[in-house]
């Protein structure tokens, strides 16, 4: 019962705003939000790889750091190379930016 007076009052969930920067107008949907910037501002829209879009490829990044982190550390060169990380691949970058270095 507290939660249908508390929700009606707005208190119990806040809905997050996505707000228009040209035009003002606001949206409490995320996909409504994109679709117009989209079609009404003409703006590039970045999607993921699970579907979402965003309207910059840093909300983009940053979405993908924190919902797949797993696929993402996948992705990362640490594991090609255990316990050496990361003394021995400085040296490494170091010894090829020597050798291009003396080539100049």
């Amino acid at each position: 019962m507290w939660n249908i007076i508390l929700e009606s009052m707005g208190l119990f969930h806040h809905k997050k705003e996505f707000d228009c920067e040209d035009c003002d107008k606001k949206f409490t949907n995320h996909t409504e939000f994109i679709e117009h910037e989209h079609t009404i501002h003409q703006r590039k829209i970045v999607k993921c790889e699970c579907g979402l879009e965003f309207l910059h490829e840093k909300d983009r990044f940053d979405h993908q750091k924190e919902e797949h982190k797993k696929e993402m550390g996948s992705r990362s060169h640490r594991e090609s190379y255990p316990g050496e990380y990361p003394s021995k691949i400085q040296e490494r970058v170091d010894e090829q930016r020597k050798r291009f270095s003396d080539n100049l």
